[in-house]
C-alpha cells in the first residue's frame, strides 16, 4: 500500500471518540427524551388547535401555521438550552445567551407576521371579471294616469337589461337587484355605491291608451353628469324600437359596441302581438316582483293566469313556457314536490322545441338533461346558453348550481361570484355559494355569505334553514335553535325543518327527540350510532342520494364515521368519482 493510501489509526480513533462523546452528551442531557416529548406533546397541541379552534369555532386556519412555528421555535430553544447547560466556561461568552434569544425573536416575528395577516381577505379561487364599464338600469317609473303600468315598466327595464348584458365587457346589474329601488328616496350616488356601478339609467313611462311616452337619462353616478338623455313619443307597437334605440344610445355613450348579432337575437324572440306581450309581462311581474319575494300562493296563481292568457293568444311563443317553468321552479324550491319539478321539466322542454336558438331555452334543456343525470348533454346546452348570454346572472347561477350538485364546489364558485356581482341582491346565489365553501371546509366564508343572504331578507326560509344547519355544524346550538324557531314561525311546513330540528336534538344528545323526527345518516352520526349511520347512508346512496367526496371529508357532522373501514370505502369510491367529474367538467367553460 502506498504512503498516500495508508490509514491514520490516530485520526480514526479521534473520529470514533468524537462521535462517542456526542452520543454520550445526547444521553446525559436526555435530548432524545426531550425530542420525543415535544413530538408527542406538539402533536396533541396541534390537534386541539385544529379540532377545537379551527373546526369547531371556525377561527382562521392560519392559527395552525402559528402553532407549528411556535412549537418548532420552543423545541429549538429548549434543545439549545439543554445542550449548553452545565458547561463551565469562565471568562467566555456563553453561546446559549445569544442563540436562545435569537431563536425566540425569530419565532415571535414570524408569529406576529401571521397574526397581522389573519384579517386579510382570503383570495378567491379566481379573479372576478374585469369590466370596461358598469351600469344599473333602475325600474322605470309609472307616470300613467291610472298608475297601473308597473308590469309594463318592469318589462321595459328587463328588455334593456337583456340587450345591454350581451355586451361582454359591460357589467349590467340584473332586474332582481334593481327592483328594490323602485320609489326609493336614495340618491343616485348611494344606489351606485350599493350596486357597485359607475353609471345609472333611470326613466319613466306614461301610457294613455295606445300611446306611450318614454323618457330616459344616463347619469354618471360620481359627478351626477348626464351622459345622455332622450324622450320618445310612440304608439304601443313601437315599444321595441324604443328599447333598441335606448340600448344603442347607452352603448355609444359608454364607448361600447352592441353587436348586430345581439340585437337580432333579441328581436327574434319578440312577439308580433302586443296583447300577447303584455300578458307575458304581467306573468313575469307576478313571479319576479311578487312571488319570489313573498311566496304567497295568490301571486303564483295570478302569474299562471297571465301566462295562460298569453298561451291562448299565441301557443307558439316560447318565452311563455319558460315563464311557467320559472314559476314552477320557485314553487318546487319551497315544496320539493315531484309534480312541481315535473312541470319545470315539461314546460322547459316545450320552450326548447319552439325556440332552440334562444339562450333561455338552451338553459332549460340543459337543466332537464342534468336532472336525468345526462351531464355531457347538460353542460353542452349550458355552454351554448352561456355563450349567447354571458352576463345573464341566472345562467351563471344555473351552471354554478349544477356544478355544486355534483360536488365540484371550487369550479362552481366563480359562477356564483359573477352572479352575485351581476345580481347583488339575489339570495339564492349567496346561499348556494355558502354551501360550496362549506363543502370545501372553509366554514368562515360560508357563514359570511349566509349572514349576507339573511341580512337581505331576514324572513327568507332558505336563509334561515341554511344558517341554522351551519350553526349545528359549528356547535353553536343556541343560535341554531333561535333560527329554527324563526323558521318555524315564518314557514311552519318548510320541508327541511323536521330534519334540521332532528340534527339539533342529535347534536345535543337528545336521542329520542331526534329519532322521532328523522332516521337519516347525519342524525345517527351526530348521536354516535356508527352502524346505523353507515347503514342509513348506504340505503340513501342506493336510492339515489349523492354524497360528494368533499362533503364526506369535510362535514363535521360525519366526524364520528371517519376511520371506519366501511365509511372509508365510501370515501375512496367518492374520491374516484370526484376525480372523474373534475377531469371532465372542471375546465369545461
Amino acid at each position: 500500500m502506498s504512503p498516500a493510501r495508508r490509514e491514520n489509526p490516530h485520526a480514526a480513533k479521534a473520529g470514533s471518540s468524537g462521535l462517542k462523546d456526542f452520543l454520550d452528551q445526547m444521553r446525559k442531557k436526555r435530548m432524545v427524551e426531550i425530542l420525543a416529548g415535544f413530538v408527542g406533546g406538539g402533536w396533541l397541541v396541534y390537534e386541539i388547535v385544529h379540532w377545537v379552534l379551527v373546526v369547531h369555532y371556525h377561527l382562521p386556519e392560519k392559527l395552525l401555521d402559528i402553532t407549528i412555528i411556535t412549537l418548532v421555535g420552543t423545541l429549538l430553544g429548549t434543545l439549545t438550552w439543554r445542550w449548553f447547560a452545565g458547561r463551565e466556561r469562565p471568562g467566555k461568552l456563553k453561546p446559549e445567551l445569544i442563540l436562545i434569544p435569537l431563536i425566540f425573536l425569530i419565532t415571535i416575528v414570524l408569529d406576529i407576521n401571521l397574526l397581522l395577516r389573519l384579517k386579510e381577505p382570503a383570495q378567491e379561487p379566481v379573479s372576478t371579471p374585469i369590466w370596461k364599464n358598469s351600469l344599473a338600469v333602475l325600474p322605470f317609473v309609472d307616470l300613467s294616469p291610472q298608475k297601473d303600468q308597473e308590469y309594463f315598466c318592469d318589462g321595459m327595464t328587463e328588455e334593456i337589461i337583456g340587450q345591454l348584458s350581451r355586451i361582454r365587457e359591460l357589467k349590467v346589474i340584473s332586474r332582481t337587484s334593481v327592483v328594490r329601488y323602485r320609489n326609493t328616496q336614495k340618491s343616485i350616488k348611494e344606489i351606485a355605491g350599493e350596486l357597485g356601478v359607475a353609471n345609472i339609467l333611470e326613466g319613466s313611462i306614461r301610457r294613455e291608451g295606445d300611446m306611450i311616452r318614454v323618457s330616459a337619462q344616463l347619469i354618471n353616478a360620481e359627478n351626477g353628469f348626464h351622459l345622455w338623455s332622450d324622450k320618445y313619443d310612440r304608439r304601443l307597437s313601437g315599444v321595441f324600437a324604443i328599447q333598441d334605440e335606448i340600448s344603442q344610445a347607452i352603448a355609444t355613450a359608454l364607448k361600447l359596441k352592441l353587436s348586430l348579432e345581439s340585437v337580432e337575437a333579441l328581436r327574434a324572440g319578440r312577439p308580433d302581438n302586443m296583447k300577447l306581450y303584455e300578458a307575458y309581462l304581467q306573468g313575469m311581474y307576478f313571479i319576479n316582483s311578487r312571488y319570489v319575494v313573498t311566496y304567497r300562493e295568490e301571486d303564483f296563481i295570478k302569474a299562471l293566469e297571465m301566462f295562460e292568457a298569453a298561451r291562448e293568444i299565441d301557443p307558439g311563443y316560447a318565452q311563455t313556457y319558460l315563464g311557467i317553468a320559472w314559476a314552477y321552479w320557485h314553487k318546487y324550491s319551497l315544496t320539493v314536490r315531484q309534480e312541481d319539478l315535473d312541470q319545470v321539466v315539461s314546460y322547459g322542454e316545450k320552450a326548447y322545441q319552439l325556440d332552440p336558438e334562444y339562450a333561455g331555452s338552451n338553459l332549460a334543456r340543459g337543466f332537464n338533461h342534468f336532472l336525468r343525470g345526462e351531464y355531457d348533454q347538460a353542460f353542452e346546452k349550458y355552454r351554448i346558453a352561456f355563450e349567447k348570454s354571458p352576463n345573464n346572472h341566472m345562467i351563471c347561477t344555473a351552471i354554478g348550481y349544477s356544478l355544486s350538485e355534483i360536488g365540484l364546489f371550487e369550479t362552481a364558485i366563480p359562477f356564483f361570484l359573477k352572479s352575485i356581482e351581476l345580481a347583488p341582491f339575489y339570495i339564492f346565489s349567496r346561499t348556494i355559494l355558502a354551501t360550496c365553501y362549506r363543502g370545501l371546509g372553509e366554514f368562515k366564508k360560508s357563514e359570511l355569505y349566509l349572514r349576507e343572504a339573511l341580512n337581505l331578507n331576514p324572513q327568507n326560509p332558505f336563509c334561515l334553514g341554511h344558517l341554522a344547519r351551519h350553526m349545528i355544524q359549528a356547535g353553536r346550538y343556541e343560535e341554531a335553535e333561535k333560527l329554527l324557531a324563526e323558521l318555524q314561525r315564518v314557514e311552519p311546513d318548510f320541508w327541511v325543518l323536521p330534519e334540521y330540528k332532528a340534527q339539533l336534538y342529535a347534536a345535543r344528545g337528545e336521542k329520542e327527540k331526534a329519532l322521532a323526527l328523522s332516521t337519516g345518516s347525519t342524525v345517527y352520526s351526530l348521536l354516535g350510532m356508527k352502524d346505523e349511520a353507515i347503514a342509513a347512508m348506504q340505503k340513501e346512496m342506493s336510492e339515489g342520494t349523492f354524497y360528494p367526496y368533499l362533503r364526506l371529508i369535510n362535514d363535521p357532522c360525519l366526524k364520528m364515521l371517519r376511520g371506519d373501514p366501511r365509511f372509508e370505502q365510501m370515501v375512496s369510491r367518492a374520491k374516484q368519482i370526484h376525480e372523474e367529474l373534475l377531469k371532465k367538467y372542471g375546465n369545461y367553460f
